[in-house]
């Protein structure tokens, strides 16, 4: 649970700008309000994140592919260094969490190159949906090279300048996590049909509606 007075007392500033923090946050589908002043992590369940990943895997296909046409070798170079940073990380003992950071920054680096900054913009928002799940995934899964391997792949697409290649080593990156964090999320629970009830008013009249 979060509050803007318990998150205002933590940072040490106003309930004010923390709530409106909050308030962003829920707007952008990241939060979900419960209670008259407490916010919850929303928690998607496989239907939802079966929709974001397919919504990431076109973004963020079309961001790493123009980033392809775009790379220059100083670029490259930076995100050889973050990746060189997020394989020091997620191969550690207690390094999980921690990789999270060069990861986001290694694969925002490259959409960064696209030159859009919209295209940026829409997928920060869908990386926030499915930030704690990000979480969640790191402190279960066992440890594997097969990220940092689609890195490489995705790092030498954007060197040989092959919008194709990386497009692929993009999606099997992406792929990779949904298949081991899918199992870990609950189900869409069908949907309850809605009671049709009627109640009796003036005399020799009927009345319905829906009821809960």
């Amino acid at each position: 649970m979060l509050t803007s007075r318990s998150l205002s007392g933590a940072l040490g500033v106003s309930s004010t700008p923390v709530r409106a923090a909050l308030k962003r946050l829920e707007a952008a589908g990241v939060l979900v309000s419960k209670a008259k002043s407490a916010f919850f992590v929303k928690d998607p369940d496989q239907v939802d994140f079966k929709e974001i990943l397919d919504i990431r895997l076109n973004l963020e296909g079309l961001a790493v592919r123009e980033a392809a046409r775009h790379a220059t070798k100083k670029d490259l170079v930076q995100v050889r260094a973050l990746n060189i940073e997020y394989e020091r990380l997620v191969t550690a003992e207690h390094g999980g969490d921690e990789s999270l950071i060069p990861n986001y920054e290694f694969h925002f680096k490259i959409y960064r190159l696209s030159g859009s900054h919209t295209l940026v913009e829409l997928i920060a928002n869908l990386w926030l949906r499915i930030g704690p799940l990000f979480h969640r995934y790191v402190s279960t899964r066992a440890k594997s090279v097969e990220s940092p391997h689609y890195h490489h792949d995705i790092i030498q697409a954007l060197a040989s300048h092959n919008p194709d290649a990386a497009e692929i080593a993009l999606r099997k990156d992406l792929l990779a996590s949904y298949s081991e964090i899918l199992p870990q999320l609950a189900p869409r629970l069908p949907a309850i049909a809605p009671r049709i009830w009627r109640t009796e008013g003036l005399p020799g009249k009927a009345y319905e509606g829906i009821g809960g």
